[in-house]
This record gives C-alpha cells, sequence and structure tokens, in this order.
C-alpha cells in the first residue's frame, strides 16, 4: 500500500487553524487520509506526546487536551496490532486516561 508517513512537524503545522496553502494541504490530507493513506511512526507518535506534555506543563491545558483527544482517537483507529502496542504509551503524566 503506498501512503505518505507524516512527520510531527507536519501534525504540528495541522494543529494550527489552516490559512492559504496551508489550508489547501490540510484539505489534500485530509482526503488521503479519508484513503488509508496516512500514517505516523512510533517515534512520531512519541515527539507528539511529548509536545503535549510540554504544553501541559507551560498551562496550555485546552491545547494539551485537544492534541491528546485526537492522538488517542488517531491511534485507535489504526490496525488492531499496532494499536494494542502503542495505546499503553500515549499516556502522558498528568494526562488522565479515557474512561477512568
Amino acid at each position: 500500500m503506498k501512503g505518505f508517513l507524516l512527520d510531527a512537524d507536519v501534525v504540528s503545522l495541522l494543529s494550527r487553524p489552516p490559512r492559504g496553502e496551508a489550508g489547501k494541504f490540510a484539505d489534500w490530507l485530509e482526503q488521503r487520509d479519508q484513503e488509508g493513506r496516512v500514517f505516523l511512526s512510533v517515534g512520531a507518535i512519541h515527539e507528539i506526546r511529548k509536545g503535549i506534555v510540554l504544553l501541559e506543563h507551560k498551562g496550555a491545558t485546552t491545547k494539551a487536551s485537544a492534541l491528546y483527544s485526537w492522538l488517542t482517537d488517531f491511534v485507535q483507529d489504526m490496525p488492531t496490532g499496532f494499536s494494542n502496542l502503542t495505546s499503553p504509551l500515549l499516556k502522558p503524566p498528568g494526562m488522565p486516561r479515557r474512561g477512568r
């Protein structure tokens, strides 16, 4: 299967309101995602998780919670084997797990 492996910095850009060319890119990427062609490496997931922890420590709890929810949903939508492997690693210090 051909697809696109996103780096954490691309995901970070997508967390901001899209404008101009960034908006066109976000639309294009959304279409690829709906086709099941967008992927994140475990390393990128770690970098995003680290960023969430930094936001939490800076007091940006609303943004941290939104990114944590997005990341959790993203991982849960992945194939079962990857999701089972990665899910326990998602909980940043100080952030509650969903459903607990």
